[in-house]
Order: C-alpha cells, then sequence, then structure tokens
C-alpha cells in the first residue's frame, strides 16, 4: 500500500508549546528588545524539529551566538547611522526640523528589514532533514521579493486590523518555500484559504477577551494550518 504523504507539526504537547511562545514573546518584550536573538533561538529549536514534510521531520542546526551576532552587528550599523544622520542635520541646523527628523526613521526601519532578512536566510541554512547528511539548505534570496513580502503581509495585517492575518501568514510561508530550499530539496505550496476564518475569527475574540493571553493558541493554529500545504518537489534538486 502506497504511504500517503502527508505535511504537518507533529506537537505532542500543547501546552508546552503555548509557554515556548508566551515565554519567548515576553523575554523579548522585558529585555526591550536586547534578547531577540534568545527568543529566536528558543522558537526555532522547539519548532522545527517538530515539522515534518511529507514525512519527514526537520532538525534544526542554529547556533545561537552567531544569531546574536547578526542582530548585534546591525544594530550597532544602525547606532551609527542614526549618530552620524544626526550629525549632519545639527551640522546644517536641521536638527529641530519635523520633515527631517523623519530621516531618523529610516535607518530604523532599514535595520529591522536587515535583520529579519539575516536571521531568516540563517535560520534557513541551519534547517535539514533528520535523515539527511552533508547538504545545503538556502535561500534563492532576493531584496525585491524579501521586500514585497515584508511589506505586503504588514499592509495586509494593519489595513484589516489583523482580519486577514490567515491570508498573510499563507503568503509569508508561500514566499519561504518557494524561494528556499533544504538539503536540496525545493518544494511546493499550493495553499488554500477554506475553512480558514470562523476558527480564526473566534481565536481572535478569544484574544482579545483574554487581552492576548489566546494569542499563542492562535499561533499554533495558525503554524499547524499553515504548514499542511508543503510538500517536497518531484524534480529539480539542488546538489
Amino acid at each position: 500500500m502506497k504511504e500517503v504523504k502527508c505535511s504537518y507539526y507533529q506537537l505532542e504537547n500543547k501546552r508546552k508549546a503555548y509557554f515556548v511562545i508566551l515565554g519567548t514573546g515576553l523575554l523579548s518584550i522585558l529585555s526591550l528588545g536586547a534578547l531577540i536573538p534568545l527568543e529566536n533561538y528558543l522558537f526555532n529549536r522547539y519548532f522545527i524539529p517538530r515539522k515534518y514534510i511529507d514525512n519527514r521531520q526537520l532538525t534544526y542546526k542554529g547556533r545561537l551566538w552567531v544569531l546574536f551576532v547578526i542582530f548585534y552587528v546591525v544594530l550597532i550599523g544602525l547606532l551609527l547611522c542614526v549618530f552620524f544622520l544626526q550629525i549632519i542635520l545639527n551640522h546644517y541646523n536641521l536638527a529641530t526640523s519635523g520633515a527631517f527628523q523623519t530621516l531618523n526613521a529610516i535607518p530604523a526601519t532599514l535595520g529591522a528589514i536587515i535583520i529579519q532578512a539575516q536571521t531568516n536566510k540563517y535560520n534557513q541554512k541551519s534547517t535539514h532533514f533528520i535523515d539527511e547528511k552533508g547538504k545545503k539548505s538556502g535561500f534563492h534570496f532576493k531584496l525585491f521579493y524579501f521586500l514585497g513580502k515584508y511589506v505586503l503581509t504588514k499592509i495586509i495585517n494593519y489595513a484589516s486590523l489583523a482580519l486577514l492575518y490567515p491570508l498573510s501568514t499563507r503568503l509569508s510561508v508561500l514566499y519561504d518555500y518557494k524561494r528556499g530550499y533544504i538539503d536540496g530539496y525545493y518544494f511546493t505550496y499550493p495553499f488554500s484559504m477554506r475553512k480558514t476564518y470562523p476558527r480564526y475569527l473566534l481565536d481572535l475574540l478569544l484574544s482579545i477577551i483574554t487581552l492576548g493571553l489566546y494569542i499563542p493558541m492562535l499561533l499554533i493554529r495558525r503554524y499547524t494550518s499553515d504548514q499542511e500545504f508543503v510538500h517536497i518537489k518531484d524534480i529539480k534538486r539542488v546538489e
């Protein structure tokens, strides 16, 4: 009998998954963002090994110190940009101008995008099938496509007041699997939106009623649902 290939999250203990999401989120908030790399590392170390693509388990081999280097190198570069920009504004007596002060938002925005892009690339390289050895994972990364994903998903979420969050997450996952490869394997992602919204709207309502405490469960449902559509392509493999 032919094996049915399924993709899914194997979350044997949803209570633990809930506290991983809640704990890593609080870790970042309470540290004022200083421990974002630790949040990212703990999250991926827990969730990626529980991902299955066509019944094949993934594993995460990222290193915490690399995530800290990526984060703080970009952060230091951002602070230097703001510092020198402020010097230039002061030199031309433009420091008190509201219009010119908005320029300070540009390095911050670019810094956030660069941190996310480099972190995503590193996490992709660190993700492998548990039954493969010595193969490479990565992205066919193009800044234009990444910016399109980043901007589009943010616009969808903010413009819809989070009502279209299931759509934005599917689009984000579509980008990740269409542009990325794991141990040389490419993927398809023919996602569907059917039967998504009744459950999501209930989860959103529960998140509001519980002042955000239900959000980890909402995210668990989204991760689980989003993972179902990815499959390994039968052809075209990177060696």
